[in-house]
């Protein structure tokens, strides 16, 4: 049974955020953007938040963890997810090992400004992908399946959250609003069919610390 306390985080989830990012993206373009770190450390607090809130009210209602995913031990869909993401993990990290034979990074607009290039930055940016990649896991899927769903049914549920979770991640670009659009369906469509967020968690974490890994092993062919 939901409590006041759940449909206020599931409004802020399915309408504040992708209202903000909307905005924010609608808006003229200011002439400095924000640093990333800043970017990152305010995503990192924001999820914060919205973890801890999410936890008391589930220790609080005395909820099981197996609601918002986290099957314990390991659902045959769970493990069929682990092994999913292990080779889709596997086969993304191919050109990062090829950038060690001298092939150039293709330059891309955009591709360097969501990457750390101090140290500072690479700190701040290795606690922004747990951070994003169990919150917004735990947020839009585990716990907006679970609220959703009484309501509109399984699939109304994951059309609903995808949407959200797209456009909370919505940016300037059509392009890629549309990719976090797609994504965050498949994603979504996964947790549906697994009831496992265990493997989307994994996934989730694991592909921006890939891409800094794969952006430091091309700066010797950069160079």
């Amino acid at each position: 049974m939901m409590t006041i306390v759940d449909y206020v985080l599931a409004a802020a989830l399915l309408l504040f955020l992708p209202g903000e990012a909307l905005f924010h993206s609608l808006s003229p373009k200011p002439s400095a953007p924000r640093p990333l770190a800043t970017r990152m450390v305010r995503t990192i607090r924001m999820i914060g938040v919205l973890l801890i809130v999410l936890a008391i009210l589930w220790w609080w209602e005395g909820r099981a963890l197996a609601l918002l995913g986290f099957d314990m031990p390991l659902s045959t869909g769970g493990l069929i997810g682990l092994a999913i993401a292990a080779a889709l993990l596997a086969l993304l990290a191919l050109p990062a090992l090829f950038a060690r034979t001298g092939n150039a990074l293709p330059n891309r607009p955009g591709r360097t400004d969501v990457l750390p290039k101090t140290p500072e930055e690479t700190r701040i940016y290795l606690v922004f992908a747990f951070a994003a990649g169990i919150g917004w896991e735990v947020l839009y899927r585990g716990f907006l399946l679970w609220a959703l769903t009484p309501l509109v049914g399984l699939w109304g549920a994951v059309i609903i959250a995808a949407i959200a979770y797209g456009l909370a991640h919505a940016s300037r670009k059509l392009g890629a609003i549309a990719g976090a659009v797609i994504s965050s369906f498949l994603f979504t469509i996964g947790y549906a069919l697994t009831g496992s967020l265990w493997w989307l968690i994994v996934i989730h974490v694991s592909l921006p610390l890939m891409g800094l890994l794969a952006a430091r092993a091309y700066q010797p062919a950069r160079a």
